[in-house]
């Protein structure tokens, strides 16, 4: 019973930790590399600036996104890690723009792709 409770523990002030992340990502004075949506910036999107603000910001939300993607037999893969960049990325994306919907940024880069063709 001990450990359950440890483990609850652990995994709240975890919980808690992600939460504040993601919190201080949506206020603009601690700008979001998704609150720039000027045409300029739109159309320099980058997928590794938006994950290495995942690896700044939220870097336990990252290990847990590439333990779900990535077996323990492909760990190290570096062209396997390069080649789910852009899927880290706007998983990212969508849900931060869930929870503050001025984090669009890649929203609108998709949305002028597709209104192009």
């Amino acid at each position: 019973m001990q450990i359950n409770s440890i483990k609850m523990a652990v995994k709240n002030s975890i919980l808690m930790d992600i939460e504040k992340s993601a919190s201080q990502k949506c206020v603009r004075s601690d700008k979001s590399y998704l609150f720039q949506k000027d045409y300029p910036n739109l159309k320099e999107f980058d997928f590794h600036k938006l994950v290495a603000e995942i690896a700044t910001c939220q870097p336990f939300l990252l290990e847990s996104l590439l333990a779900v993607s990535v077996p323990i037999s492909r760990v190290g893969n570096i062209k396997l890690i390069q080649d789910l960049i852009p899927c880290l990325g706007l998983v990212y994306s969508l849900l931060m723009s869930f929870r503050f919907h001025e984090l669009s940024r890649l929203q609108r880069v998709l949305m002028n792709v597709f209104m192009k063709k």
